[in-house]
């Protein structure tokens, strides 16, 4: 009897093991993963800022300014000083971005003639004549167009208008008389 009642109790025990390891947890191991990708942020100019032409009225200090701020402008106002301006248009940059995002928008003037000359108060340089100069201020740039900060949509061009405000100094001899160029960097950068 004794041996039965050894043999009942193994089986009775193995049972409750195999019970046992129905009822217990079988844990499964899942990889995570994860890439990060660096978000593009693509600028390009689409229309340079163009004063157009001037016609200042002699021995007079004259400000141009084209207000790009609601969007594209196709004109320029005489400010101060008295001047005929024609075919004068705001400039336009387009951006395009991999992410929904808001961007903000800085400022620096530098001319064609000193590459690396820049700052708020800067100018544009005489093409004939590089001792003539008009001033331009990153600040006016900036306080002329499209207001910063702007919100862009994943994979849609947004577009952000350029104007600003030529400084003309008086004009006492013919040397001033000329083309000017300079450059505006415009540096947009996530929020």
């Amino acid at each position: 009897m004794k041996k039965i009642f050894v043999l009942c109790s193994a089986i009775l025990l193995a049972g409750c093991f195999s019970a046992s390891s129905l009822w217990a947890d079988n844990p499964a191991k899942m990889q995570i993963s994860a890439t990060l990708e660096k978000s593009t942020l693509e600028v390009s100019v689409d229309e340079d800022l163009n004063f157009g032409t001037i016609i200042p009225q002699p021995n007079s200090k004259i400000r141009i300014k084209i207000d790009a701020t609601g969007g594209a402008a196709t004109d320029a106002t005489v400010e101060t000083g008295n001047a005929a301006v024609t075919n004068a248009q705001s400039g336009k940059l387009i951006v395009n971005s991999g992410i929904d995002a808001e961007v903000t928008l800085t400022y620096a003037v530098d001319d064609d003639k000193n590459p690396g000359s820049t700052g708020d108060a800067d100018q544009l340089e005489g093409e004939t004549t590089n001792t003539r100069h008009l001033a331009m201020k990153a600040t006016d740039v900036k306080n002329n167009s499209t207001p910063s900060p702007v919100t862009v949509k994943a994979g849609e061009d947004t577009e952000i208008h350029i104007g600003g405000v030529l400084a003309i100094p008086k004009i006492d001899n013919d040397e001033f008389y000329q083309t000017y160029s300079g450059k505006v960097t415009i540096t947009v950068a996530y929020k």
